[in-house]
C-alpha cells in the first residue's frame, strides 16, 4: 500500500511495518495519535458542501433508522445491516489542515453517498452527453400496481428493457441496422391516493432516431400486455444537457411526497414521508444497477484505490443527532454550525407515516 504523509510524500511502506518496535518511522511519531484515511477529504471552507452534507446526514440518520426497524419487522436481515450501515455513516469525521475526512457506507439509500455518486457520474458523463449531435430525453413507463405487484414488474421492465438492447446489438453486428446507445436510470414513484407504483426509465440518447427506436420497441412490446399508456411515453430534444443529466441521475425514489399527485405544484400542500412505501421500493430494487450506460463505453476512470492517507493529531468529530452535527471530541465544538430549516424538521418528526404501503 501506498501512504501519504501530510505533505504529500510517499512512504513505501507496509503497514505490519508501523508497530515493529526498532524502524525510523515508529521512532519518530506517535504512532497511537496517527489516522488512516483514504482520499483527499472535503474542504471546510467549501460552506455549501459542508452545509449540504449536514443536512443529507440529518435527514438519513432519521429514515434509516426507521427503515432498519421495517426491515427487521419484516425478518429482511440484508436491508437491515444495509440499513444499519447507512445510520453510521460519517458518525466520525477527523479534520487536518481544513480537510474533513470520513468513511462512506456507499449504499444506494445513503443520501451523503448519493450526492457524491451524483457528482462523480455528472463529471463523467457530461463531456460525452455535450459531444453527441442531438442528444433526446426519453420516459419509458408502465401502468401503476400495488406493492405486492412492485418487485415482479421492475424485473419485467428490466429484462424487457435489456432484450431490446440485445437485439439491436445483434441487428447491427448482422449489419441491418445500427447498436443503441445511451444512459438510463431505474426510477419508482408512490402514489399515496391510489397506493401504487409507478416504476419508470429516464434515458439519454445521442439522437432522435435512437428515441424513436426504443420507444417504439419498448410500446409494442408493453402495449401487448396492456402495461402501458402511450402518451405517457416521451421523446424530448435536450436543450441543457447538465439540466437533463441531473434528472436522470436522480434518486431511486422521490422521499418527501405529496398526499395527492394532483396537488404536487400548488403551494401549501404538507407533504409526508410514506416510510413503508419507501421501503417497498427499496427492496423491490435491491441488488438492482438504477443508473448505467448501454452501447458503448467510457474512457477509462483512473481511480485511487488502496492509497490511503496518514494523518498525525487530526481533530476528531463525532455526529450527535440532537445537535443535527458533528461536535469535536475535545472541545465540544460543532464541525458546520448546520442549522435545519423549521420545515423540514417538523416534516422528519411529524410527518413519517407509517401506515401507507
Amino acid at each position: 500500500m501506498i501512504i501519504h504523509n501530510d505533505y504529500g510524500n510517499p512512504w513505501q511502506i507496509s503497514l505490519n511495518k508501523l508497530v515493529q518496535t526498532g524502524t525510523s518511522l515508529s521512532n519518530s511519531l506517535n504512532l497511537s495519535n496517527l489516522v488512516i484515511v483514504n482520499g483527499n477529504g472535503s474542504d471546510l471552507k467549501n460552506k455549501r458542501t459542508v452545509l449540504n452534507r449536514a443536512k443529507r446526514k440529518q435527514i438519513t440518520k432519521v429514515l434509516s433508522l426507521e427503515l432498519r426497524k421495517i426491515a427487521e419487522d419484516k425478518g429482511n436481515e440484508k436491508l437491515a445491516r444495509t440499513f444499519r450501515n447507512t445510520f453510521f455513516c460519517l458518525e466520525k469525521l477527523y479534520v487536518n489542515n481544513g480537510r474533513v475526512h470520513g468513511e462512506y457506507c456507499k449504499n444506494k439509500i445513503c443520501l451523503v453517498c448519493l450526492g457524491i455518486r451524483k457528482a462523480d457520474i455528472i463529471n463523467r458523463y457530461l463531456p460525452i452527453i455535450s459531444e453527441w449531435e442531438e442528444p433526446h430525453f426519453l420516459t419509458l413507463t408502465v401502468k401503476a400496481v400495488p406493492a405486492k405487484r412492485l418487485k415482479y414488474l421492475i424485473a419485467n421492465i428490466q429484462l424487457g428493457f435489456k432484450r431490446i438492447i440485445a437485439k439491436h446489438k445483434k441487428r447491427s453486428q448482422r449489419g441491418k441496422g445500427f447498436a443503441l446507445i445511451g444512459i438510463k436510470s431505474l426510477e419508482c414513484n408512490f402514489n399515496a391516493q391510489d397506493q401504487t407504483y409507478n416504476p419508470h426509465f429516464h434515458i439519454i440518447v445521442p439522437n432522435k432516431i435512437t428515441g424513436e427506436i426504443l420507444r417504439n420497441e419498448w410500446i409494442k412490446r408493453a402495449k401487448s400486455r396492456k402495461l402501458i399508456d402511450e402518451r405517457a411515453q416521451l421523446n424530448i430534444k435536450i436543450k441543457n444537457p447538465l439540466k437533463c443529466l441531473i434528472e436522470v441521475v436522480k434518486y431511486g425514489s422521490k422521499i418527501f411526497t405529496e398526499p395527492d399527485v394532483a396537488k404536487k405544484n400548488q403551494k401549501g400542500i404538507q407533504r409526508q414521508i410514506y416510510i413503508m412505501a419507501l421501503y417497498s421500493i427499496i427492496e423491490a430494487m435491491q441488488g438492482l444497477r438504477l443508473f448505467d450506460r448501454f452501447g458503448f463505453n467510457l474512457p477509462r476512470h483512473e481511480a485511487n484505490k488502496g492509497i490511503a492517507k496518514m494523518l498525525a493529531n487530526p481533530d476528531e468529530f463525532i455526529y450527535d443527532l440532537n445537535s443535527i452535527d458533528w461536535v469535536d471530541s475535545n472541545s465540544g465544538c460543532l464541525l458546520t454550525g448546520y442549522c435545519p430549516e423549521p420545515k423540514l424538521s417538523f416534516l422528519l418528526e411529524s410527518c413519517i407515516n407509517i401506515e401507507l404501503n
